[in-house]
């Protein structure tokens, strides 16, 4: 029989845990407490779960979850999703070190996207780096079902998707701008270390473009044209423009002349 791996989720209503455990028990070992407090005794008595699933607790404007998320972050390293549909507990709960949120709705669907288990292994898998949630949906509308897409509304959140060393074929990531610096800068360079495929820069400033293709993005494109982008840097022919069919990049000149290919990149109209 094969190994599960075990999940702890902190939530109130025994009818979605009940819902949650028949849709999970396939591939996760459901252990499910109804309090922070059952929770952290949990923690300390038993060995370390692959995930853990947890609700805000929300109590007027206190969430009461965030000071144990905060307190389990310095010693759990693995996977913490916020079950939250406001934005506002959304932010409050990343920041508190949450790797991902969801809503009550979609915990079955989050973890197995957590772990790798909703995505086919035909599919390609981009994480695009974006606060603009509109176009995210067109997005993912164009790209169609041979792309997997995880989202990552911040900076924050993007490193601590990255941080659980997941496969990508490409990421895309926008500039964030704050003032005169670009947040998203000092991510590229240091996931650039480690991740050596394409990475676009989705911006529209010519300062920006140059600055993130420095940092390490492979090339850039603007907001309204991430799919074909996408497309182009993973050799798959334009998609909006009729069948899909792969083709060829000759990029061996890049990597012979980095500083060339930069101005390259740098001078596309």
């Amino acid at each position: 029989m094969p190994r599960l791996r075990r999940i702890l989720i902190v939530n109130e209503d025994d009818s979605l845990l009940s819902k949650w455990i028949t849709e999970l028990k396939e591939k996760f070992h459901i252990t499910s407490v109804h309090s922070i407090p059952d929770a952290e005794e949990l923690i300390a008595e038993t060995p370390a779960f692959a995930a853990i699933v947890i609700e805000p607790f929300e109590d007027g404007n206190t969430f009461h979850a965030i000071a144990f998320i905060q307190k389990l972050r310095r010693t759990y390293h693995k996977p913490i999703i916020a079950i939250a549909a406001k934005h506002e507990q959304q932010q409050q709960m990343l920041l508190a070190g949450c790797s991902a949120y969801t809503t009550r709705y979609n915990v079955p669907k989050k973890l197995f996207e957590v772990f790798n288990g909703n995505s086919s292994p035909n599919q390609y898998r981009v994480l695009i780096v974006s606060n603009d949630e509109s176009l995210l949906n067109q997005w993912k509308t164009e790209l169609g079902e041979s792309f997997y897409v995880m989202h990552a509304p911040s900076i924050l959140h993007a490193e601590k998707i990255m941080a659980e060393k997941p496969r990508f074929d490409t990421i895309a990531v926008a500039p964030f701008e704050d003032g005169k610096t670009l947040q998203a800068i000092s991510f590229i360079e240091r996931i650039r270390r480690g991740f050596h495929k394409p990475i676009i820069a989705i911006a529209l400033k010519h300062l920006h473009q140059q600055q993130m293709v420095l940092a390490g993005c492979t090339v850039y494109t603007t907001r309204q044209n991430v799919p074909n982008k996408i497309c182009e840097v993973l050799n798959i022919i334009d998609i909006t423009s009729g069948p899909k069919k792969r083709t060829r990049v000759k990029r061996s000149w890049k990597k012979a002349h980095r500083e060339e290919f930069i101005q390259t990149v740098l001078e596309q109209p």
